[in-house]
């Protein structure tokens, strides 16, 4: 039987993608910000085979307003709550 596991990662949220090293066919399944870390986050379904094949994935935050480059994949939405700021997290697929 295929056994899976959730895992938190933290994506920057300055201007550069957040490379986070991933079993293929893995899936973002929520994106939050933690007031506790203040940071936003997301939750990846990944295969729990230590062997599994992995791949680089690339993650980008974008505050509201902000311009969003074309071809990236929106994920998910989190709100900071103590502050009036929104932050949009997206797939980045480098160029190449």
């Amino acid at each position: 039987m295929d056994m899976k596991i959730i895992h938190k990662y933290e994506v920057a949220s300055d201007t550069k993608p957040t490379c986070i090293v991933l079993p293929k066919k893995s899936q973002v399944l929520k994106v939050d910000y933690l007031v506790s870390q203040r940071a936003v986050c997301i939750w990846v379904e990944v295969a729990a085979d230590l062997h599994a094949a992995k791949e680089n994935r690339y993650f980008s935050v974008f505050k509201t307003g902000d311009g969003i480059p074309s071809g990236e994949q929106y994920i998910g939405t989190a709100i900071e709550q103590y502050r009036p700021e929104a932050y949009h997290v997206y797939e980045v697929f480098p160029k190449g």
